[in-house]
């Protein structure tokens, strides 16, 4: 009996790879060999685990044939493990599939000696007749291998490394018509999730549609545009397993999700009408072709059932129409504003495309922002194989970027090295201070200085990024604690420094900056019951009217444990409010971290976050 290994070696710990439970599940399901002539075996790694542990895991289940499952973020990684699998295992067969090695196949094969075949398009017929095939090769050592490449070169979708070192190719694979025929690769034979998937920890991947019908150059995705749907009927079977089995996230892979709005609004009732009050679904959906109708049946939405992510990648109409998109900006602000705040909305831009300089970046990035995004997702171009991007680069002697994955552009035409480097400071101080929500009511009074026209958010995070440079804390990790520690210094230093700051912070109101300075402190204080007070904090705190405001606002079940996750505190501005300001009257506030304490009566003077309850009372 052969021994098969399916590798993923994925970026996190937590991610589940769907690419070879999928091939796994269909294989078990319709190979005539399987069980009988070999046996399958997973094995899942992350991009961090050492190359020695990662060869050791493999080369100890005594495989005969592997596959891989490569990616641009593993790709490397998997060809240096292949290289040091053959010189303890010469003769087993090493074969890679996905999105990474797709294209050039001859090439890659002629530079990767330890490579003996590629699977391209989609793998589960492939796959099964690979192993089908190989699992039937009676012979070893180097006659296994030669049969084994013959086998290969007549099988579709493969490229293949001959015994006489020629490069084969079987033909092209037929895509499925229908995703029906996929196996649904999370359930064990009695119905529950497979045991080495944590349905508090792991973030699983589902697919109910394979292809895209845009035109995005710099996706890969776009060439595949043949667009197919698995049927509703088992895409409910599927939701109600995960429903069921109580999963914390589960991600669809569908390109554009919202292509057909009779079937994407069923499936978003079919979730609203059974959520199990646990499991967030996130898609990928293209904003403009939310229809009214969508807006209407996610208008109540409970918070955690779902999240948008959304690409506006740029607002530049020279560079949409470089790289193959049309955007409608004024209609996707007006949809924005209707999705409600209960969705956590991702918004992503991308540095270094087409015809953008940083100016055209900075509009770019300035529109976005104001939408209000739960998270700002700054990505860098990637110039992949097989992309008409990669053809629009080669046209410029300005383009470069890693030849290596990721393939990350390093300048272009439009933007230097230098202000590439740039953006990646930015990014590091939005993904700290705006992408956590650990600063989300101060960040929504900053938008709104924004709105009217008193500040520039590009230009603040700049500022911020210069500080942040200059103190030496990028590329370190940090308390969340030392985070605000951090911001409050910001502040101060353009409230004192009111010459340097591109962003207009240096023309402030002072009450603008003491209203700053206020909604820091509620931030601190809203997330979570404070230890210990930080040296910048200042403390306005009265035990007893502490005990009044539970007394009045909570059921106690015990003087200790209503104190224990509650607090009090007092500040010259109403936290509440969406525009606050400054007060010489201090406002009184109780904070509930547990939920079970609250009466849960919302009202304008009630506040709630996902980690606690705040509520402004008077004595």
């Amino acid at each position: 009996m052969k021994n098969i290994v399916f590798v993923g070696i994925n970026s996190r710990f937590n991610h589940v790879n769907l690419a070879i439970r999928s091939i796994d599940a269909y294989i078990k399901s319709n190979s005539k060999f399987y069980s009988n002539d070999y046996q399958l075996i997973l094995k899942n790694f992350t991009i961090s685990e050492p190359l020695i542990k990662i060869l050791r895991g493999i080369i100890l289940e005594k495989p005969d044939l592997i596959i891989f499952s490569t990616y641009i973020w593993n790709s490397l990684l998997v060809f240096e493990v292949i290289d040091e699998i053959k010189k303890i295992l010469p003769n087993c067969l090493v074969g890679v599939g996905g999105p990474e090695v797709s294209f050039d196949c001859e090439t890659i094969l002629k530079q990767r000696q330890s490579l003996d075949f590629i699977v391209t398009g989609e793998g589960e017929l492939t796959d099964m007749e690979v192993c089908d095939s190989i699992s039937q090769i009676k012979e070893d050592g180097s006659e296994f291998k030669r049969i084994a490449s013959e086998k290969l070169s007549e099988i579709k979708g493969v490229w293949s490394r001959q015994y006489n070192s020629s490069i084969a190719f079987g033909g092209i694979r037929d895509i499925f018509d229908s995703l029906d025929k996929l196996i649904f690769p999370y359930s064990d034979q009695d119905g529950n999730l497979l045991l080495d998937i944590s349905p508090d920890y792991s973030i699983i991947y589902y697919e109910s549609s394979r292809g895209c019908p845009f035109k995005c150059s710099y996706c890969l995705s776009s060439v595949d545009k043949t667009v197919r749907f698995m049927s509703l009927e088992k895409v409910y079977k599927h939701l109600t397993f995960f429903m069921k089995n109580n999963v914390k996230l589960v991600k669809f892979v569908d390109r554009t999700f919202n292509l057909n709005e009779e079937r994407y609004t069923s499936i978003w009732n079919f979730i609203k009408n059974h959520w199990n009050g646990k499991t967030t679904f996130h898609f990928e959906i293209a904003v403009e072709y939310l229809s009214e109708k969508a807006l209407d049946l996610i208008k109540n939405i409970p918070y955690g059932m779902m999240q948008f992510e959304i690409g506006i990648q740029t607002t530049n109409k020279e560079t949409l129409k470089a790289i193959g998109r049309n955007s409608d900006f004024s209609k996707i602000s007006k949809i924005l504003a209707k999705i409600p705040k209960t969705i956590h909305v991702h918004l992503d831009l991308i540095a270094g495309l087409p015809f953008e300089s940083p100016k055209e970046f900075k509009d770019s990035f300035n529109y976005t922002i104001l939408q209000r995004p739960q998270m700002l997702q700054f990505g860098f171009l990637k110039i992949l194989h097989g992309t008409l991007m990669e053809q629009f680069a080669n046209q410029y002697e300005d383009y470069k970027w890693l030849s290596v994955p990721p393939y990350e552009v390093l300048q272009s035409p439009w933007v230097t090295y230098s202000q590439m480097q740039h953006f990646k400071d930015l990014d590091e101080v939005i993904d700290s201070f705006y992408n956590s929500q650990n600063f989300s009511v101060t960040m929504n009074y900053l938008l709104n200085l924004a709105d009217d026209n008193k500040i520039d958010m590009f230009s603040f995070f700049e500022d911020f990024a210069l500080y942040y440079k200059t103190k030496k804390y990028s590329g370190l990790p940090h308390k969340v604690s030392s985070l605000f520690e951090y911001f409050y210094d910001f502040i101060n230093n353009a409230e004192v420094d009111t010459m340097h700051y591109k962003s207009g912070l240096g023309s402030l109101l002072p009450e603008e900056y003491l209203v700053i300075k206020e909604l820091l402190r509620f931030d601190f204080i809203r997330r979570e019951k404070p230890g210990t007070y930080p040296s910048w904090y200042i403390r306005y705190y009265d035990k007893d009217s502490h005990r009044n405001a539970l007394e009045k606002f909570t059921n106690i079940r015990s003087t200790r444990e209503s104190f224990t996750y509650s607090a009090y505190e007092e500040f010259y501005i109403n936290p509440l409010e969406s525009r606050p300001v400054w007060s010489n009257n201090r406002e009184k506030l109780l904070i509930l971290y547990k939920k079970t304490l609250s009466l849960g009566v919302l009202s304008k003077t009630h506040l709630r976050f996902e980690e606690s309850e705040c509520i402004l009372y008077k004595d």
